[in-house]
């Protein structure tokens, strides 16, 4: 079975050889909008993690929390962005809608960073999955 339908080159069963997901919260919560930003000691843990996956992975997606400058979450995602990447400062992002929702990217050579609504439950969009898809193809 191909990865929801989308051709990503690899069956549900191989996805986790080939992908990671880490929690950035520092709190697990049961309603996504009662997360909290990572602490200082899981942020140092997600950056040092970053920085060493980045020597083999080409993309990380964040996704949730992306639009949240106030709460800390955008200095988090930033500084993670930031590592992945291997720049100082995160630029100015690309940004596209689909079906009215945003999607933020930072591409740096080899490698993408894409900042999006959350893509669990019932309000993402095929077409929005779809559109994710052709964003990170590209750098994989």
């Amino acid at each position: 079975m191909e990865l929801c339908g989308l051709g990503l080159g690899c069956s549900l069963h191989d996805l986790g050889d080939r992908s990671y997901q880490i929690e950035r919260s520092a709190h697990p919560a049961r309603q996504s909008w009662r997360g909290q930003p990572p602490s200082p000691e899981r942020r140092q843990f997600l950056l040092t993690l970053l920085g060493h996956s980045s020597q083999t992975a080409r993309v990380l997606v964040i996704h949730g929390k992306v639009g949240a400058v106030e709460s800390g979450w955008d200095d988090a995602n930033r500084a993670l962005s930031e590592a992945f990447l291997g720049l100082a400062v995160l630029p100015e992002s690309n940004e596209q809608y689909i079906d009215g929702r945003p999607m933020y990217w930072w591409g740096e050579g080899q490698r993408c960073v894409v900042w999006s609504r959350a893509l669990n439950g019932a309000n993402v969009t095929d077409a929005y999955l779809a559109g994710l898809h052709e964003l990170i193809r590209q750098y994989v």
